[in-house]
């Protein structure tokens, strides 16, 4: 079993020129574990293609047991439409790296869902380069996370 890999996590949303920045980093704390986690967060503003404003909210957490956690969190607790396939599909093996969207609604109300289009949460955990994980690794490790929480 492969423990402890996870480097870091960095966690993005955007906040649209109709949306309470207060509620879109409220949607971000929700998908975390409730004890406290240090982070650092960068906030930028950009202007949409009407000249409206548009905020990126970029969170990274660094502390590699900390990135553990949030992980495992988010494996255990993401239900929703999701095939047998979908953790699969977005590991990439060269960059180490599992790559997911999530629905930043069902983030706000307390739920991890997968999302889809622009109305999401982007989180992306590094894995350690050394040693690789190949994508069986991966599946594995999923499996053996799903497992445990099907069994509390």
């Amino acid at each position: 079993m492969i423990s402890k890999k996870v480097n870091y996590v960095k966690i993005s949303a955007h906040v649209h020129a109709t949306e309470d920045e207060d509620k879109v980093l409220n949607a971000i704390y929700n998908l975390l574990p409730k004890k406290l986690i240090k982070y650092s967060k960068i906030r930028e503003i950009f202007r949409g293609h009407f000249g409206d404003p548009i905020i990126r909210l970029e969170i990274k957490i660094e502390n590699r047991e900390d990135a553990q956690r949030i992980f495992e969190h988010i494996i255990r607790n993401i239900s929703g439409f999701i095939y047998d396939e979908w953790f699969y599909e977005r590991f990439d093996e060269k960059s180490q790296s599992f790559f997911a969207r999530l629905d930043k609604q069902s983030a706000y109300l307390g739920k991890v869902s997968p999302g889809w289009g622009d109305d999401i949460i982007h989180i992306v955990f590094k894995f350690a380069s050394f040693p690789r994980i190949s994508k069986d690794d991966f599946k594995e490790l999923i499996n053996v996370i799903r497992e445990k929480r099907a069994s509390e």
